[in-house]
């Protein structure tokens, strides 16, 4: 059995644990808890103190439930895990410097509907700084418009691209910058019509017949982002981001948002149980 298959067999047995003993799931819905109360407050050093408190119980039952291969089953995990990384940097490395491009065509014959041609076009390239560029474009068009229709062949089109710039080392970066963009044109308002006793979306309110809901206008839809993506070690991760769209559902207006946050990467765990960092 190679070191995959073995990294297998011991994730499993660790899942058949983490899903199965009582202490362990206890402490999950306990750790979850208290991890939404300390984000709410915000109290970062209690949410770390949370964690760590959970995975020291989960270790402790993990070790329990099998003491003699409980060691070698996390080291086969992380080489395993270790594997994969060092598989995944070199694919990266050898399409460095080469575009990459793909495109997706879709013949669809709904029952009751107009059959649609849609296609999908992909494309990027990367940098061997660590610059990585990325967009896709996407349309769909009626292959027939039926006699009295109002609408024309196009249904829809949208563009959208993304720009990430890893800071620091390209193979682990301690930040990554990331500009993004998404553009979709609309040839009509969407109106959605309510019969009597519907009621309007989300409320209890009782709408009289034939009402209609205006949920978009016909035009451009566009949508930016700048983020920037703080690696903190182990797994942990700050991103901060500044969003602005030129319009947003019942508002015909622009729109702008900041966005900050905690995200935590699971596989870095058998890391972190092995000793390593």
């Amino acid at each position: 059995m190679n070191t995959l298959d073995s990294a297998v067999v011991s994730g499993a047995k660790i899942t058949v644990i983490a899903n199965n003993d009582p202490k362990v799931v206890s402490a999950r819905t306990t750790w979850l808890k208290q991890a939404k109360d300390d984000e709410a407050k915000p109290d970062f050093s209690q949410f770390v103190e949370d964690y760590a408190a959970f995975c020291k119980l989960f270790v402790t039952a993990l070790r329990a439930a099998d003491p003699i291969n409980f060691d070698s089953d996390i080291l086969t995990i992380n080489s395993a895990l270790e594997g994969l990384s060092t598989i995944g940097e070199k694919v990266l490395d050898d399409a460095r410097g080469k575009p990459l491009f793909t495109l997706v065509y879709t013949y669809s014959t709904p029952q009751s509907k107009p059959a649609t041609h849609a296609a999908t076009f992909a494309g990027a390239y990367v940098w061997k700084s660590g610059i990585q560029l990325s967009g896709n474009a996407a349309g769909t068009w009626f292959a027939s418009v039926p006699a009295g229709a109002t609408y024309g062949r196009v249904q829809s089109y949208q563009f959208s691209g993304e720009l990430d710039q890893p800071i620091g080392k390209k193979t682990a970066p301690r930040a990554i910058f990331s500009l993004a963009g998404y553009g979709q044109y609309q040839y009509s308002p969407t109106v959605l019509n309510i019969t009597s006793g519907n009621l309007a979306p989300g409320t209890d309110i009782t709408l009289p017949s034939n009402a209609q809901v205006l949920l978009g206008t016909a035009g451009w839809l566009g949508v930016a982002q700048t983020k920037l993506v703080f690696n903190i070690g182990k797994g942990a991760s700050i991103p901060v981001a500044v969003k602005w769209s030129n319009k947003t559902d019942l508002v015909n207006g622009s729109d702008w948002k900041g966005q900050f946050g905690f995200s935590y990467d699971l596989s870095a765990i058998s890391a972190m149980l092995s000793g390593k960092n």
